[in-house]
């Protein structure tokens, strides 16, 4: 009997994967603790964040501090610019924590050990930021561990050029500018965004996300992630939607994207790696495949023919006759045509050349350019 009850619980372990906890300058619940203090990082940690949400300032001695705000007045009650001091002169205040302002450097030596993750946002206008975080980031070894933001375009182009293996959000603006980088984040939840990103394999994360009940309603809308000032309250939300039961394969899989992060660990497989998984759950509608090193999305592993016909219902209409294709090219005559002023349900497309065609079946296809309306 105690056999069978550690098995079952082997099978609905509450696998976090797909979907990321980020703790907002750590836990600072809406001011409960000083923001980017260790005071409130360890409280992310300790209660389930996946990433600390880190905002960066640069001295005037080019270090790199954690800090929203250029000036100390509003976190320490003295105002001073971070960028027209050296690092030791502001060393000398304390937040409410009792803590003086941190370097990065300092961040992760602390934490280094542990396995979160760090979320950084980089800022528009300050020269020489970008070569400093990605050379620090090199020198502790922490590449697999790091998200990259900001709403500065350029400043992302600089990242990825720098470290193009490190993955980026552009932090608001138009989603349609997200370019090469792999996750879009705003502060509302936008359809038309999501299902852009989505169609674009990009993740979409939203910042201000603090009530429970909101924040189910957004993993039910299948975001990639939530910044949010109470990690503990989505942790809890999380492990109330994603206790599922996890089934046994074998199967070996290809890592079809640019690259893939590995869910719980520091591994960042790189396009074409073959790695054998032994599991298989269902999150938010989407596949997981567990090895024994973590957990890959069902898109890290699916290699999408953009070309090849996809799944749609609908109903067209022709307002003159038109000729049947034997496929999507408009190279192969059926030898039959459709009146016209006539309706048809379609049941798949495909874009040929800049134009659609419409599936009425098996191999039944109307070219787009004889339809008048569509219909879904």
């Amino acid at each position: 009997m105690k056999i069978i009850k550690k098995m079952s619980f082997i099978l609905v372990l509450p696998f976090l994967f797909g979907f990321t906890n980020i703790a907002h300058r750590g836990d600072n619940g809406l001011g409960r603790y000083t923001e980017h203090s260790f005071q409130a990082y360890d409280h992310a940690v300790i209660n389930g964040a996946d990433y600390l949400e880190l905002d960066l300032q640069k001295t005037h001695d080019n270090v790199l501090v954690v800090s929203h705000d250029n000036n100390l007045g509003r976190v320490f009650g003295i105002d001073q610019n971070i960028e027209k001091s050296n690092f030791q002169d502001l060393r000398n205040v304390k937040n409410r924590a009792g803590e003086s302002l941190h370097s990065l450097q300092e961040v992760f030596t602390r934490y280094k050990p542990d396995k979160i993750k760090f979320m950084i946002e980089t800022k528009d206008g300050q020269i020489g930021m970008e070569q400093v975080l990605v050379k620090l980031i090199k020198q502790n070894g922490l590449e697999n561990r790091i998200l990259f933001e900001s709403f500065s375009l350029s400043s992302l182009k600089k990242l990825a050029k720098l470290a193009p293996n490190i993955p980026r959000t552009q932090l608001g603006g138009d989603y349609h500018d997200i370019s090469n980088n792999q996750y879009f984040s705003n502060g509302f939840y936008d359809k038309n965004a999501a299902e852009y990103l989505r169609k674009h394999d990009k993740g979409y994360i939203l910042w201000g996300v603090e009530k429970s009940s909101i924040m189910q309603k957004m993993i039910a809308h299948g975001v990639t992630g939530l910044i949010t000032d109470f990690p503990e309250r989505l942790k809890n939300v999380m492990w109330q939607k994603t206790v599922l039961p996890v089934h046994a394969i074998d199967a070996v899989m290809k890592v079809e994207k640019p690259f893939a992060i590995v869910k719980d660990s520091y591994q960042i497989l790189p396009k074409g790696s073959l790695v054998k998984v032994d599991k298989l759950t269902l999150q938010n509608g989407k596949l997981k495949y567990g090895f024994n090193n973590g957990w890959l999305s069902e898109v890290d592993v699916t290699a999408i023919n953009r070309d090849a016909p996809y799944s749609e219902q609908g109903k067209i209409f022709l307002t003159r006759s038109a000729s049947l294709w034997r496929d999507p090219l408009g190279d192969k005559n059926l030898d039959r045509s459709l009146r016209a002023n006539s309706k048809w349900n379609y049941f798949a497309v495909s874009s040929v050349s800049g134009h659609k065609f419409y599936n009425l079946g098996s191999n039944q296809w109307i070219d787009g350019r004889d339809v008048s309306e569509e219909r879904r």
